[in-house]
């Protein structure tokens, strides 16, 4: 029990330790839980035989360890997140509180007016390089 306590502490420990996953971490906590418990129960075991009992408090170590980093990564990583959520509707409540102010409305309308009169002034165009093409072509023939 003592070995598999230290392999458990270990992988619990790495796991905890990658942020790139928040489910890493859970994953991470489980194992150093069970490590844990595994290194408690396999140093008990070899005391009362009078084995040594190196690997089971490594990994009655390594468990404690990865259950406080995983559970620090994890709140730090949820608290991040919390924070770009509160980031992100306040920008949209602003967003939406500017749409509807007279300024951001006078500001539509005169890019709405600028966009129709560019789409007139290349309709216009487009038809005077048409006609051109039109007259080329009858020339040719």
């Amino acid at each position: 029990m003592a070995v598999a306590a230290l392999v458990l502490g270990i992988i619990g420990l790495i796991f905890s330790i990658l942020p790139f996953v928040p489910i890493t971490q859970i994953v991470g906590i489980l194992l150093s839980i069970i490590g844990l418990i595994l290194g408690v129960v396999g140093r008990k075991q070899a005391s009362e035989q009078g084995l040594p009992t190196g690997s089971a408090t490594a990994g009655i170590v390594l468990g404690i360890l990865g259950i406080v980093f995983g559970a620090l990564i994890f709140g730090s990583c949820m608290y991040c997140l919390k924070k770009v959520g509160d980031a992100g509707k306040s920008f949209s409540d602003e967003l939406k509180k500017q749409m509807g102010s007279p300024e951001f409305k006078q500001a539509m309308e005169k890019a709405r007016l600028e966009r129709e009169k560019a789409v007139k002034e290349m309709s216009k165009e487009l038809q005077k390089a048409f006609e051109k093409t039109k007259e080329a072509a009858e020339k040719t023939e």
